[in-house]
């Protein structure tokens, strides 16, 4: 085995969790060497002042695998207690005892990972099968990659549970509060060199949260305002950053579901027109309803005609600028097709902003946004 690397006479607070030993850790009896240190996780790390003797360093299983491939030594598992599980059906009608199943690597070597988070709880996890490992939660790298993710973990039973509410903010004595963010494996960063700005930044963003030093503040969010304060901020502001929802993914087929506006550079306040429910049954301009004490309601027929207007005024005005992902092909023919607007002028894509900040990294709005923002 691999033993977790914990310097001597230090009590790091910060804890790296990757997948399991490369060739030259078993060798060396010593986690995260190689290339990807040197090429990516180091790199990373010494970015934000962290280094090695502050951060305690494991992988979440202790032992190279077969052929050093995990994911085929946990399929030939899966299949062998697929076997055990229908002898066991054919053991129960003869009266015999059921065969046990073949325990997971990751599961086996789990306690080995507790006492280190316990002592270490702001946890940088390096992949897939650690996250899986450690909270149990099925998840895809790409969907959960960057984000903040707080747990709590009961010492004494190893269980980790996701907190809510006023547990979230006032855990209970005795459980340990882990601050958690999921990027790639360093060795995926080097097969995948387009990750590699995004794993930089995924590193980067685990930092300043635990410093307290993100740089993203959440927006006032405003629905549906008036037809007067809807115009300050639609001529109000020379460049917004905008957003459509839709009921679909052609652009042909698919309904406008809302129009999302934020400020810009302000970036203090965000305000969303619906056109049409999640049910697709209440339209922009259809019977008037407020839901009591908010403005979540829809607008009255003479406000919503009064909408619509000014929104084709605004998207055919060459003088601002609206900036959106993804904009300049999607958000625009949904826009042109639901206002009935031949063009909208002024359009600033992110995407192609992206494509010339980072050329070779994933272009999704979730990937863009985490890559150029704390958000």
């Amino acid at each position: 085995p691999v033993p977790p690397e914990i310097w001597p006479g230090t009590t790091p607070k910060l804890s790296i969790i990757a997948e399991a030993p490369s060739p030259n850790e078993v060798q060396a009896r010593r986690p995260q060497i190689g290339r990807g240190w040197d090429s990516a996780l180091k790199p990373a790390l010494d970015a934000q002042g962290i280094k090695r003797d502050e951060v305690i360093i494991t992988n979440a299983l202790l032992c190279q695998p077969p052929s050093n491939d995990l994911k085929a030594l946990t399929q030939l598992i899966k299949k062998k207690n697929a076997s055990i599980a229908a002898e066991n059906i054919q053991r129960a009608k003869r009266g015999e005892s059921p065969q046990p199943a073949v325990p997971s690597p990751l599961d086996c070597c789990r306690p080995a990972l507790l006492p280190i988070v316990q002592a270490a709880p702001n946890v940088l996890v390096l992949g897939g099968s650690p996250w899986r490992s450690l909270t149990g939660e099925d998840s895809a790298v790409r969907s959960i990659r960057g984000a903040f993710m707080e747990r709590l973990l009961i010492p004494e039973t190893g269980t980790i549970w996701r907190p809510t509410g006023n547990l979230r903010a006032n855990p209970p004595a005795g459980l340990v509060h882990l601050k958690m963010t999921v990027s790639w494996n360093p060795a995926y960063v080097l097969r995948s060199p387009g990750w590699g700005p995004v794993f930089h930044q995924d590193v980067g963003r685990w930092a300043r949260w635990l410093r307290g030093e993100l740089t993203w503040k959440p927006h006032t969010l405003i629905r549906n305002p008036s037809p007067d304060e809807l115009e300050q901020v639609l001529f109000g502001h020379p460049w917004l950053s905008i957003d459509v929802e839709t009921d679909g993914k052609e652009h042909d087929a698919a309904n406008l579901r809302c129009i999302g506006f934020a400020d810009v550079p302000d970036g203090k306040t965000a305000w969303v027109v619906h056109f049409r429910s999640v049910d697709g049954r209440k339209r922009l301009g259809d019977e008037y309803e407020v839901a009591s004490g908010d403005k979540t309601g829809w607008y009255a027929p003479h406000d919503a005609a009064r909408i619509r207007d000014m929104l084709r005024r605004y998207f055919t005005d060459k003088r601002f600028t609206k900036a959106g992902h993804n904009f300049g092909y999607f958000d625009a023919a949904i826009l042109m097709r639901e206002l009935e607007i031949p063009e909208i002028p002024g359009i600033v894509d992110q995407i192609l902003l992206a494509r010339t900040a980072h050329s070779a990294a994933p272009r999704d709005l979730y990937t863009v946004g985490t890559l150029c923002t704390d958000v």
